[in-house]
């Protein structure tokens, strides 16, 4: 018991004790009750508490002994108040300390790679993940609240305690935050699991994630039962769901994932053009970028540049094919071409060109 819970008690022994009527009421006088007086000021002057409340009490006790009842009651009220308020500052630092404490899962991904990772998130619900012990920027339910500064929103909530899923695409080897996240992980020996998105392969793991480390592939589907078995006994899931309907949720989420890697699969070799720089048709320039998508050596040898219309049908015979000497490309390296366009086209007006497509040849040299 504290001292404010025990000076409390004391002044309802207080009451009784030194409880007086007279043909004006109630009063309370008395050594005892002076003297619990004393101790109640004495204690709230040397604790930390609002000045406001502590003033009221000393003005309430500045007249109560020899006066009317309501004089106390006014005292008590304010020890009580003050003892809800202590009550309530130590439920919300406990509060804080287990959610602290709690396993968090944060997902560090590209943001490229919402679409697949929010399916991600939704098979971490499905296991019975909660809500707020999950951090995906993607969803705002998930992320920082707004107006929060998203480092001290993080440095605040998460500590070592924290399971991070890294889901690792082309797009996010390229993305400065992730690949910082990546070494934070690293840096303070936090669990994780890199989660791979084809056509990325184990060969592809660069940074201080190693292809020797623990792994999975996003459609595999006997990791994903091991996956399910963790996540439970790292949040100590105690209503798991039964196996039945997780195979019917993992499937589904397998083939969404799979149509997804299916419609996203890029070309082995991919060129498309950045910026039309010139909307005239002669000495016009254009921007091109050109990727190499395989784990190949590749030479570029042609690129065909189409013109089309505002209806998307194609303009014949406008621009001359081009070919592409002293290029090479490394296995996912990528590169930048800037060509002058001459049309052979004499007749042609130029006003008509809306957009500009490629057909490219290349040799793969293994």
């Amino acid at each position: 018991m504290s001292q404010l819970e025990e000076l409390i008690q004391e002044g309802e022994k207080v009451k009784q004790s030194c409880y007086h009527n007279s043909e004006y009421g109630g009063y309370l006088d008395g050594e005892a009750y002076e003297m619990w007086i004393a101790k109640c000021t004495i204690y709230l002057e040397q604790k930390e508490f609002p000045k406001s409340q502590v003033d009221k009490f000393k003005t309430a006790a500045s007249s109560a002994v020899g006066n009317s009842v309501s004089y106390y009651e006014q005292m008590i009220g304010i020890l009580k108040a003050i003892l809800a308020m202590k009550l309530d500052t130590v439920q919300s630092v406990r509060h804080l300390h287990d959610f602290k404490d709690k396993p968090k899962l944060f997902i560090s991904h590209s943001s490229k790679d919402k679409e697949v990772c929010n399916k991600l998130v939704d098979l971490f619900h499905d296991i019975g993940v909660q809500t707020q012990d999950i951090f995906y920027s993607s969803l705002e339910e998930h992320g920082v609240p707004l107006g929060e500064d998203f480092l001290d929103y993080i440095k605040e909530r998460f500590n070592n305690n924290v399971f991070v899923i890294f889901v690792l695409s082309r797009d996010f080897y390229e993305s400065k935050i992730c690949l910082a996240e990546m070494g934070a992980a690293w840096v303070k020996s936090a669990e994780y699991l890199p989660i791979l998105i084809p056509p990325i392969n184990y060969q592809d793991m660069e940074g201080v994630i190693r292809p020797t480390k623990n792994s999975m592939l996003i459609n595999d589907v006997k990791k994903l039962d091991s996956l399910k078995t963790k996540i439970e006994s790292i949040f100590d899931i105690q209503s798991a769901i039964d196996f039945q309907r997780w195979q019917r949720k993992r499937d589904e989420y397998i083939d969404a994932i799979n149509v997804f890697i299916e419609g996203n699969r890029p070309n082995d070799f991919d060129v498309h053009i950045v910026e039309f720089l010139d909307t005239h048709v002669k000495n016009s320039r254009v921007k091109l970028k050109m990727k190499n998508n395989t784990r190949r050596v590749i030479k570029p040898v042609e690129i065909e540049i189409y013109a089309k219309d505002e209806e998307n049908n194609e303009i014949k015979d406008v621009f001359d094919d081009y070919l592409v000497t002293s290029i090479i490309l490394k296995p996912f390296e990528e590169t930048v071409l800037y060509l002058d366009l001459n049309s052979n086209n004499q007749n042609f007006k130029k006003r008509k060109i809306k957009k500009l497509s490629t057909h490219n040849e290349w040799d793969d040299l293994g």
